[in-house]
């Protein structure tokens, strides 16, 4: 189930490096591989996680329905598409909760050659009680 997918990663990953190289980022050769690597273990993690979900689903359109809805607040509350520190709390607050957001930060971290995996939790006083 991850072959294909992998395949499909490390070529994006393949490319991405070429272009960080003709438009002269600085991403060093080790690191971003230390960085591809942690994708596809990410990657793995993710796809044994959804054959767990849906081996116990005998109707097709229950495990559509079910991968849709919980693939969607996944995806679009881990920092893939923004800053962490430019959302709205409610949305830092989900994304502490999710798994994507730690192995995206580890992945920048490593990549980028800065060291920080701690993510930047929002006290509960900043949440207004209704």
């Amino acid at each position: 189930m991850s072959t294909f997918p992998i395949i499909g990663f490390v070529t994006q990953s393949i490319i991405l490096y070429f272009l960080s190289v003709i438009f002269t980022l600085n991403v060093h050769l080790f690191d971003f591989f230390l960085g591809v690597l942690l994708g596809i273990v990410s990657l793995i993690f993710w796809t044994s996680l959804g054959v767990l979900l849906t081996v116990f689903i005998n109707d097709y359109q229950k495990r559509d329905t079910i991968i849709a809805m919980s693939i969607m607040p996944i995806g679009f509350s881990a920092p893939t598409f923004y800053v962490i520190d430019a959302v709205p709390n409610y949305i830092n607050f989900i994304a502490s909760f999710n798994p994507l957001t730690y192995q995206i930060m580890a992945m920048r971290s490593i990549i980028y050659g800065q060291p920080n995996l701690r993510y930047k939790s929002i006290p509960i006083r900043h949440f207004k009680q209704n």
